[in-house]
């Protein structure tokens, strides 16, 4: 018995070179032109699209901006070194989704009639009739960290993007490396069917108290559409410890950045921390003479006490988070 494999070779479609193909791969980036490859999926060459990335010396000066005119990091950008740089294109979906439906959600109020408090219950009613944008990660995992931030971005900036089939792209300038497509058209329509419904029912939640009734369902989703969006983390050194700091390639704006905490910043919120702790004890009392016993009077003291909590522990850490 004569045993025999067949495996499919797979070429670049614009300069030839064969393909790494993995069985999961959707689109296979060639590793001499850069030219991105559809191989498998429920997609077509014009559902892709790039939106192409500023040079490295160009992300390089916006992060040396972003250090001169931060107030907190100005200080310090002589002790600050630049260790790691890497630029990748990180695939997403984006859409236009039609919700149509019903909802019921209410609000409590307390008002103060005569010597006591009063609580009442409010509903409000509405026809779902909106079309929001909305979009996914194409992969199924997020490592990186600002993705969702980046993703955001691209939602309020004044860019599309260039068209897998556009002609005469300069590949050469473009490239960078493109992350591997984990979810294909068809599975990305299911995903936005879920998720959206299930956002709509979060945003009216956050409205108020609770909701009574919710009925929603996607009615049409537009314009679906995958967007290589152009990712630059920038990693650098403090007093030996690292912080990083990630731009969007294309508007080189800083969406997300980890900072070292000063002493001076560390002293303060220690002592604010210390002063709140002080204070949500007068307060109490203060307040429970004023409600009467009734647990709205614990509210403002125990807001008191979570700032002063994460105050306190911010005070502790090595670094401090910026969006």
């Amino acid at each position: 018995m004569i045993e025999s494999s067949y495996e499919e070779i797979y070429n670049c479609a614009r300069c030839g070179a064969p393909l790494n193909i993995r069985p999961e791969t959707i689109i296979a980036i060639c590793d001499y032109c850069g030219y991105p490859n559809l191989i498998s999926g429920q997609m077509s060459p014009q559902d892709v699209y790039i939106v192409p990335t500023q040079p490295r010396e160009y992300v390089l000066n916006a992060f040396w901006r972003t250090v001169r005119y931060d107030s907190d990091l100005s200080p310090l950008k002589r002790e600050i070194e630049v260790i790691e740089m890497r630029g990748y294109y990180f695939p997403a979906w984006y859409s236009e989704v039609v919700l149509r439906g019903y909802v019921s959600w209410y609000k409590r109020h307390t008002e103060k009639r005569g010597d006591h408090y009063v609580t009442r219950t409010r509903y409000y009613r509405e026809r779902i009739n909106i079309t929001e944008n909305f979009y996914i990660p194409a992969r199924r995992q997020v490592a990186g960290t600002g993705i969702y931030d980046i993703m955001a971005h691209y939602l309020v900036s004044n860019v599309s993007g260039i068209n897998l089939t556009a002609e005469n792209i300069d590949w050469e300038k473009i490239k960078l490396d493109f992350l591997g497509i984990e979810i294909d058209k068809k599975e990305a329509k299911h995903i936005i069917r879920d998720e959206a419904v299930d956002r709509l029912r979060q945003q009216y939640k956050a409205r108020g108290d609770g909701i009574d009734y919710f009925y929603a369902q996607v009615e049409d989703i537009r314009n679906l559409r995958l967007v290589y969006l152009p990712v630059w983390e920038v990693v650098y050194s403090y007093k030996n410890a690292t912080y990083m700091m990630v731009f969007s390639g294309w508007s080189l704006k800083n969406v997300y950045r980890t900072e070292p905490i000063t002493p001076t910043q560390r002293t303060f919120s220690l002592g604010g921390s210390m002063l709140l702790a002080l204070i949500a004890g007068p307060a109490t009392v203060i307040a429970l003479k004023i409600f009467e016993g009734d647990l709205t009077a614990f509210i403002v003291p125990l807001a008191m006490a979570g700032i002063a909590y994460s105050m306190s522990s911010s005070a502790f850490k090595g670094a401090r988070v910026e969006r």
